[in-house]
């Protein structure tokens, strides 16, 4: 668990350094934030609100729901893996959004699936909150930010 948070810890310093650049440049720091470490999961997702429009990057268990206001979903896939500071290809794909939309970004210590669907319904942020800290498995570790943007 030391070694995860060493990794956790030198993503996160790195991410903020770089933080005014652009997405690909982002992972590429985390990822040399990493050499002679664990490893870890990343995935950036940097919103335009100007443009409407998102950028999405990962690399890991991260899964990333966007939910349109129409009801359609966007799913981006992140690369298998994790970065290590080793030569590391990253797909990074933008998609436009118009409001309200929602999101859900979460690892894969969140096993229950029907949170798309409570995105789909509407209902208030904290309720989705609350249901999916139920739905928290114990054997792994969990994190998952929800938002909406309006």
């Amino acid at each position: 668990m030391v070694y995860a948070k060493q990794s956790a810890e030198a993503v996160i310093d790195a991410a903020k350094e770089h933080i005014q650049s652009p997405v690909e440049d982002i992972m590429k720091a985390c990822n040399e934030a990493l050499q002679q470490k664990r490893g870890a999961a990343v995935t950036i997702v940097e919103f335009d609100y100007t443009r409407n429009e998102f950028t999405f990057c990962g690399v890991g268990n991260v899964k990333f729901h966007f939910v349109k206001h129409d009801g359609s979903t966007i799913y981006p896939l992140p690369v298998n893996g994790y970065l290590s500071g080793k030569g590391q290809s990253f797909k990074i794909r933008r998609y436009r959004y118009e409001t309200p939309s929602r999101f859900i970004l979460h690892t894969d210590g969140l096993s229950q699936m029907s949170h798309k669907k409570y995105l789909k319904m509407n209902m208030p942020l904290d309720y989705i909150y609350r249901t999916m800290v139920e739905g928290v498995t114990k054997k792994d570790d969990t994190t998952f930010v929800i938002g909406s943007l309006k």
